[in-house]
């Protein structure tokens, strides 16, 4: 199973904008983040990606540096209110990987693995709409593509 889900950086407080993102969904527990489970952190240069590391550790303290070599940390997922939750509030990893307040991200999620990017900033993602058609393939769109709709800025 795998699928996508939006989500945004927010920020840490009213009176504080570092950025700081909290993945909470219902998907998560199929995917392995459940409450106590150790996720790595990892910074890429389009985004960011947390993999699970729950399971099969030969040793922590290497785990940990290779993480850290890597520009990462490592986290747990934890309960909050209704469920599983991961939260990166390490403002300073998240502005390194080029995100910021208010940014628009999109989440393709699978067991042990969620990949997030940031959408650009006119993006209008379409939630429980259809677009049905023969034509389709021949545009581009196959199953499971992702349309985003970009307003004309003038």
């Amino acid at each position: 199973m795998n699928g996508l889900h939006q989500a945004c950086i927010t920020r840490r407080s009213i009176t504080n904008n570092d950025p700081r993102l909290v993945v909470s969904a219902g998907w998560m527990p199929d995917m392995g983040f459940i409450p106590g489970a150790l996720v790595q952190y990892l910074p890429e240069p389009d985004g960011i990606t947390f993999v699970l590391c729950d399971e099969n550790i030969s040793k922590y303290s290497a785990l940990l540096h290779a993480t850290k070599e890597k520009g990462g940390l490592l986290l747990s997922v934890y309960h909050y209110r209704d469920g599983p939750q991961l939260c990166l509030s390490a403002g300073q990893q998240l502005t390194r990987a080029g995100f910021a307040y208010g940014d628009k991200l999109l989440a393709r999620y699978e067991y042990g693995l969620i990949r997030i990017r940031k959408l650009p900033h006119n993006t209008v993602l379409l939630s429980g709409s259809h677009i049905i058609g023969p034509w389709l393939p021949d545009c581009g769109f196959t199953p499971d593509a992702v349309l985003g709709w970009l307003p004309n800025p003038g």
